[in-house]
């Protein structure tokens, strides 16, 4: 049985609101202008010390890609949430995550840091109750169950395959019991089978 390589991302109920994190705590939306070098993306989310994920979309034309990098793939690692493609890895677009933000380089693979291009980004810091996000592998043919207990009670979950194209599956408390939309599509949600969702946990059917 072969290997498949998923990217799974859960966000609780309750928001971030834990322990003392006020929503700029752990979230961000900054735009920005591209400068085609390097620029720092200075948002105040330390995606550092506790981990997280960082959208970028570029606002002068509807045709480019939504752009996913997150701490857990690494920087050099990308992915479009409005297409089935895998990741693109070793790219030098987004090259760092650090504690106050993040950087973006040369890049063209994925349209970050494009000069003049106009930019903006959402950046969403690992934190309880709010957001976060595994790798997960599995075998063809076998269910794999994951558990997100520091979210509680899941509200949304994405999952998407890595090592090949292959379509975002995304599961939401408010549709009908068993049924999922896909992510880079506009089609009304349907019973798919692909994920099932309850409380804390996630499993990931067949495949």
């Amino acid at each position: 049985m072969s290997a498949l390589n998923f990217l799974l991302s859960g966000q609780g109920v309750s928001g971030g609101g834990y322990s003392g994190l006020y929503v700029d705590d752990v979230f961000s939306t900054y735009t920005y202008t591209g400068n085609g070098t390097s620029q720092t993306i200075v948002n105040g989310i330390d995606l550092a010390t506790y981990g997280g994920m960082v959208h970028i979309k570029c606002r002068n034309t509807s045709s480019t890609n939504n752009e996913l990098f997150d701490t857990t793939r690494g920087a050099t690692k990308g992915i479009c949430s409005n297409s089935t493609i895998a990741q693109v890895t070793g790219v030098s677009d987004l090259t760092s995550f650090g504690g106050n933000g993040f950087t973006v380089g040369a890049g063209t693979n994925f349209n970050v840091n494009i000069s003049s291009n106009s930019y903006v980004s959402w950046t969403f810091r690992n934190a309880p109750r709010f957001y976060g996000h595994q790798l997960v592998t599995k075998s063809s043919g076998s269910n794999r169950t994951v558990s997100f207990p520091e979210l509680g009670t899941l509200g949304m979950v994405r999952v998407k395959r890595t090592d090949q194209p292959g379509s975002w599956y995304v599961w939401h408390r408010s549709l009908p019991a068993g049924q999922l939309l896909i992510g880079e599509s506009t089609a009304a949600p349907s019973a798919m089978g692909h994920i099932t969702v309850s409380g804390t946990s996630v499993t990931l059917v067949n495949g």
